[in-house]
């Protein structure tokens, strides 16, 4: 049976901070609504006068909601886990919260503005205790940044925290109001709020998407009639078709389809017992595939074809969830590296803006040609745009205006790239050329040709910077170096028009869309004797675009035939040519190399147990351990993060302390890429 768990916390009285005069009272009414209404199992509630909570064992727990108080329970409370993954747990905040050093924190009681750090309990941290209590569905809800004037400070941001929906009451720029009417007497927004979790209870089942709009539709009423300024409640998801998700009466978080979604998927598989070859085919576009693009944290894939929409396609679901973009016949799509923002551009000489965690179209750059290509830089600065003028624009996304026109290139721009750095720009057009441009200058330090009368049709960076690939009509792809105008390998063995090129995460593999309906994948790790390892067919169309995941492990190839087709298998270390036999693959299913690796990995940490490392006294986290694991390896963090189910971002914040602590105990530099040649090295010589 389904267990529902919440924590509700509200504060009025404020040492520090200006004083609230309903946050407790809406803390009360969510508190009695979950107990009494929704019939919850536990309910563990904080306030100015609640009583303390009777643990099963041990001493009570005081519930004034300060610093140490909340941090104690926190760590306490959500040590291991205490509900199941069908169950739900709950977390309400009524009070002050704050953004500081680009990060969110909620105010306690007794918090101080000026030592935030020290008294403030950071959403990060608050979000990674909760998913510690077992329960794949979350809720997070914060009614901060609450005024009855004008807010000071800065208000919290509206993001998607990794496995939690995050429901806010306001945007960051933007106060939560109370109502001092008496026939309300509370935030807007819980009023709203507790409104349409009574309707659910009714029978009234919104899913995430309608729960949205009513919240943004019912709060601005509200605030319009007691004279408050303008709130705009937002809701913020790890995965886009979470929007999709149905608040059933028992508060239990089930997927619904969203209905204007007009897709399916067809699954294809081979060797299924060991799932080690498979592809399945996404359907839903009207018209032609151009461009397909993973999600940085590899969970969504996005795909635009000659129509006015762009699908966002939940990679586990297999559903999509469609942008509208308007007259706007899309031809062009980017993420930004923090997976917060996608830009959008075609054949209206627009580029838009979408804010991937509240969903919402933000703003729009004019540009002045058909948009063919799009890349944001790694920092999330700048924009790249090249259109059919020629002209390649660099967009300054802090200000939002245009920053530099990179003039060079006398034919349509096809395809951009941008170098893992950002220092770096590679073009291609239908001028034959391929241009290098330095980013900083604006200046083009080298060009490649392409001798045909076709065009370039695709360029990519290597992930380590040091190549480039470019694909043309002349049925060849170029794999060129940074201080050479001649190729360092021509592949030439196809038999018509490359219109895609992608390299793998480990720049191992070279992965070709090509105009005869293939998605080819060749080995160049040696780059003179490059060999095609797969040649996959099932399109019925040209492939006009791919991609491959962040962790390297699943191709996505687009295709005329207005379809997707998804590889899973095909990309792995041994390069062989063809998929293995049933019984092929049966002898396979563990690997002798990676046991081996695991033991030589496990005698080191053991030996340096008491020699030179001391890990007991560091007490290293499965997530650490992890993080060495795969450093061990060579992986990146995001392969790391697939094979943990956590985000790369994250993974990357506990790395760099983690590496921080590593530094100090060796008295020299430790990071993910010398790791194992460091500690191998200590090991032998106390071998």
């Amino acid at each position: 049976m389904t267990k529902n768990y919440a924590l509700v916390i509200g504060i009025n009285q404020y040492t520090n901070l200006q004083s609230l005069r309903f946050a407790k009272r809406d803390a009360e009414l969510m508190q009695a609504f979950f107990k009494q209404e929704a019939r919850f199992d536990q309910v563990f509630y904080f306030s100015d006068n609640s009583p303390e909570i009777l643990p099963y064992q041990g001493s009570p727990i005081q519930t004034r909601p300060t610093y140490g108080n909340l941090r104690y329970f926190l760590r306490a409370q959500f040590d291991r886990p205490f509900l199941s993954a069908d169950d739900n747990f709950w977390f309400f905040f009524s009070g002050h919260g704050n953004r500081y050093a680009d990060r969110d924190y909620l105010m306690p009681s007794d918090s101080d503005l000026g030592s935030i750090e020290h008294t403030a309990i950071s959403i990060n941290y608050l979000t990674e205790r909760l998913r510690r209590c077992g329960a794949n569905n979350v809720v997070m809800v914060l009614d901060a940044c609450r005024s009855e004037g004008r807010r000071s400070g800065v208000g919290i941001s509206n993001e998607g925290y990794r496995g939690i929906i995050s429901i806010y009451a306001c945007r960051p720029n933007e106060s939560s109001y109370e109502i001092e009417h008496k026939d309300i007497q509370q935030g807007a927004f819980t009023y709203v709020l507790l409104q349409a979790l009574r309707n659910q209870l009714k029978g009234s089942h919104f899913n995430i998407e309608q729960l949205d709009e009513y919240l943004r539709r019912q709060v601005k009423e509200i605030n319009s009639k007691y004279g408050k300024p303008v709130q705009t409640p937002a809701i913020g998801v790890e995965s886009i078709t979470q929007r999709s998700l149905v608040l059933l009466s028992q508060f239990k978080l089930i997927n619904q389809k969203i209905p204007k979604a007009d897709t399916s998927a067809q699954c294809e598989q081979s060797n299924l017992e060991n799932r080690q070859y498979f592809t399945y085919t996404l359907i839903g576009h009207q018209n032609a595939v151009r461009v397909v693009n993973f999600s940085p944290d590899g969970i969504n894939l996005a795909s635009c074809s000659n129509e006015e929409i762009v699908k966002i396609w939940d990679l586990k679901t297999r559903q999509s969830f469609d942008i509208e973009a308007g007259s706007n016949y899309i031809y062009s799509i980017a993420f930004s590296a923090n997976n917060r923002f996608l830009a959008t551009g075609g054949l209206e000489e627009v580029i838009d803006i979408w804010d991937l965690q509240n969903w919402e179209h933000i703003y729009s750059l004019k540009d002045s040609g058909v948009v063919t290509s799009m890349s944001f830089t790694p920092d999330n600065r700048l924009l790249i745009s090249g259109c059919t003028d020629s002209k390649i624009r660099v967009w300054n996304l802090e200000i939002r205006e245009r920053k530099s026109i990179l003039s060079g290139h006398s034919g349509a721009i096809q395809s951009l790239a941008i170098s893992p750095d950002g220092k770096l720009l590679v073009s291609g057009s239908d001028d034959n050329k391929v241009k290098l441009w330095n980013l900083e200058t604006g200046k083009s330090v080298r060009t490649f040709f392409h001798k045909n009368k076709f065009g370039v049709n695709s360029v990519a960076f290597s992930h380590d910077g040091q190549l480039i690939a470019s694909g043309s009509h002349d049925k060849t792809v170029k794999i060129w170096g940074l201080e050479s105008s001649q190729p360092l390998s021509i592949l030439d063995k196809f038999t018509d028009a490359i219109h895609a090129v992608v390299f793998s995460p480990n720049d191992q593999l070279l992965i070709c869309g090509t105009n005869d309906k293939k998605v080819q994948v060749w080995n160049i790790s040696n780059i003179n004797k490059a060999k095609l390892v797969h040649d996959l067919e099932g399109h019925t169309g040209c492939v006009s675009s791919v991609a491959i995941s962040p962790d390297g492990e699943t191709l996505a190839s687009g295709s005329s035939d207005r379809t997707i087709r998804i590889w899973k298998g095909y990309l792995s270390q041994d390069f062989g040519g063809k998929p293995p036999t049933a019984s092929q693959t049966k002898l396979n299913t563990s690997s002798p190399n990676t046991e081996s690796e695991r033991q030589r990995f496990e005698s080191v940490i053991k030996a340096l147990n008491n020699s030179v490392l001391p890990w007991k006294r560091i007490d290293l986290k499965e997530d650490q351990k992890a993080i060495l694991w795969g450093a061990w390896r060579g992986k990146t963090y995001a392969v790391i993060a697939s094979e943990t189910n956590h985000s790369s971002t994250y993974l990357r914040r506990i790395a760099q302390e983690l590496w921080e602590r590593l530094s100090a105990r060796l008295g020299e530099r430790v990071d993910k890429d010398n790791f194992r040649k460091l500690i191998e090295k200590r090991f032998d010589e106390t071998s």
